[in-house]
């Protein structure tokens, strides 16, 4: 049951910190995230299967994967959340339970490492592990402290 709280706590605390305005939702009926949502009444659309996303939507939704739910070849995957990415590149979450703690050494933690996401939570109970990924591109990556007016892009420092 803990596992659970915490679950839905990370959960609504990124629902809480993302603007969209549509939440669209990748997951079994009855999944963790379906309950959650379904509870406190938070309105979202589902598809069971991963490869059914619309992907006519605009780019103001909010995408969630429980990617347990979603299973297809790892191929197949890769493919399909790269055009997930172009198609929602503000904000995408993927939620992956496993059965141990070696997660990283995993082919989707590395997939979708290797498509710009980042892990942001770990949580476990009952020796099940569930990780969250996000994806925003506004967020892919930072600059760097040198790439800036203050250092070389300064012709007031050149002389310097």
């Amino acid at each position: 049951m803990e596992k659970i709280n915490n679950y839905k706590s990370i959960l609504l605390d990124v629902l809480e910190n993302t603007n969209y305005k549509r939440l669209i939702l990748c997951e079994n009926i009855n999944g963790f995230i379906y309950n959650i949502l379904t509870e406190k009444g938070i309105k979202f659309k589902n598809y069971e299967n991963i490869q059914d996303i619309d992907i006519s939507f605009d780019d103001d939704n909010f995408l969630i994967i429980s990617i347990t739910d979603c299973i297809m070849r790892h191929e197949d995957l890769y493919q399909t959340i790269g055009k997930l990415i172009l198609t929602f590149p503000n904000n995408i979450l993927i939620s992956n339970r496993v059965l141990n703690e070696n997660y990283l050494d995993s082919k989707l933690h590395k997939t979708v490492m290797s498509l710009g996401f980042q892990a942001r939570r770990q949580i476990q109970q009952n020796n099940i592990f569930f990780v969250f990924y996000i994806y925003n591109i506004s967020s892919y990556k930072k600059s760097p402290d040198w790439l800036n007016s203050d250092n070389w892009a300064n012709p007031e420092l050149w002389e310097k």
